[in-house]
C-alpha cells in the first residue's frame, strides 16, 4: 500500500472523544513492526527506515494524537492516552506481538506499552528515549516551538532553520504543510505542550522499565539527550542492549540513517538467534 493512502483507525478514549488516528501501511513481509515518532514529528519521518525494514517486517507507522493527519485539539494528551492509542493500533493491524520502535516521546510510549501489555510486543527499540521525566518539559517545549519563524517562506528556508544540508533538516522541512501564507507545522503548539505537561509531575518510569520482558535495544546519539541515563537503564533491566551512535544527536534515525540501520539490524539478528 502506498504511503499516500490514508487509513484511519477510530477509537473512543477515556474522555468519550472519538479519536481518528492516521495510519500508514508501508508494506513488507514478515511480522508486523509499528514505528512511533517523537514530539512534533509524523509518520512520514519513518519513510527511509521502512525502505529497509520492509525486507523483514510488515511496517506500519501512525501520526500520534495531535500530530500529522490525526485528531487535534483533544481534551487529553496524557501519556495514558498515547499508550492506549498505540495499543488499539497494534490490535488493529495484527493478532501477533509486534516489533515496537519509538523515538523520544514515542519511545517512552513504546516502553510503557511493552511494560504494561507484554503480550503485544515481541521486541522493543527505543531511540533517544529515557525513563527520567523532565519537570521543566512544557516550558522547554514552548520555548523551542516559539523559536520557529512560522510561517516559513518556503521549504528551503525551513531547512536552513532546522539545520541546513542534513537529512534531518530535509525531513523536518518535508513535514510542514503549505498554507496561504507560507509553510506551517501540522500540529497545534498547545497540543505539543500539553503532551509533555503530565510528565512534569512524574519522577520516572523506572518501575515500568524493570517490568519489560522482551529483548530491548536502546539507541542513543553521541550528542543526544539521554547519555546520563544509559548506565541506570542497563542496570535496571538486563534484557537491554545499548548502541551509542557517533555523529548523531536526538534524531538518531534521521541524523545517521546508515548507522541507525546497522544498529537495528544487529539487534534484530541477535534477537532472532537467541530465540
Amino acid at each position: 500500500m502506498a504511503e499516500t493512502d490514508d487509513i484511519f483507525i477510530e477509537r473512543v478514549d477515556s474522555n468519550g472523544e472519538i479519536v481518528r488516528l492516521r495510519l500508514v501501511d508501508y508494506g513488507g513481509v514478515g511480522p508486523a513492526a509499528l514505528l512511533l515518532h517523537g514530539l512534533a514529528g509524523a509518520a512520514h519521518e519513518w519513510r527511509d527506515t521502512s525502505a529497509w525494514l520492509c525486507e523483514t517486517h510488515h511496517v506500519f507507522a501512525f501520526d500520534q494524537r495531535g500530530h500529522g493527519g490525526s485528531a487535534k485539539r483533544l481534551i487529553s494528551f496524557s501519556r495514558e492516552e498515547f499508550v492506549a492509542d498505540a495499543v488499539d493500533i497494534i490490535e488493529a493491524i495484527t493478532s501477533d506481538p509486534v516489533l515496537l520502535v519509538g523515538q523520544s516521546h514515542g519511545g517512552v510510549t513504546a516502553l510503557l506499552v511493552a511494560a504494561r501489555y507484554p503480550d503485544l510486543v515481541s521486541r522493543l527499540v527505543v531511540i533517544e528515549a529515557g525513563i527520567l521525566c523532565n519537570p521543566n518539559a512544557s516550558s522547554s517545549i514552548a520555548r523551542w516551538l516559539d523559536s520557529w519563524p512560522v510561517p516559513f517562506a518556503d521549504r528551503m528556508s525551513a531547512r536552513v532553520f532546522f539545520g541546513g544540508d542534513t537529512n534531518a533538516a530535509r525531513v523536518w522541512a518535508e513535514m510542514l504543510v503549505e498554507t496561504s501564507d507560507g509553510f506551517r507545522p501540522v500540529f497545534h503548539r498547545d497540543d505539543m505542550i500539553a503532551s509533555v505537561r503530565e510528565g512534569e509531575a512524574i519522577r520516572d518510569y523506572a518501575d515500568d522499565w524493570r517490568r519489560i520482558i522482551c529483548p530491548i535495544h536502546i539507541v542513543a546519539g553521541k550528542a543526544g539527550w539521554i547519555g546520563c541515563e544509559l548506565e541506570r537503564m542497563i542496570a535496571l533491566n538486563a534484557r537491554a542492549s545499548i548502541d551509542v551512535i557517533p555523529g548523531a544527536g536526538h534524531d538518531v534515525h534521521l541524523d545517521a540513517p546508515e548507522l541507525w540501520k546497522s544498529s537495528a539490524e544487529r539487534f534484530l539478528c541477535g534477537a532472532e538467534q537467541s530465540e
